[in-house]
């Protein structure tokens, strides 16, 4: 025997509009200084590695499986290092509000 679900149950609220989240908390200039130079250095280091790999790219000359594996390990890095960037620049933002 099969329960049957409260047809009150869900219908209503999937009408009614979800209340505002609160905005967060400020963050302490000290705690922005510090997570801005976190940010700084991850993007100083995934830079580095992007240049390396850039190299190792053009020194891989005609060898299509070394190509195939630094362009795909570019590819990744250069996602982080965007992701990275993006995140220095709200940091930065924040802390110049």
């Amino acid at each position: 025997r099969r329960l049957r679900a409260s047809p009150s149950r869900g219908d209503a609220s999937e009408d009614e509009p979800r209340p505002a989240r609160p905005k967060p908390a400020r963050r302490s200039a000290s705690t922005l200084d510090r997570l801005l130079r976190n940010a700084e250095r991850d993007v100083a280091a995934l830079t580095a590695e992007r240049d390396g790999l850039a190299e190792s790219l053009a020194a891989a000359g005609s060898d299509h499986e070394a190509l195939s594996r630094t362009a795909t390990g570019l590819a990744e890095v250069q996602a982080r290092l965007d992701a990275a960037e993006e995140r220095w620049l709200a940091l930065a933002e924040e802390a110049d509000s």
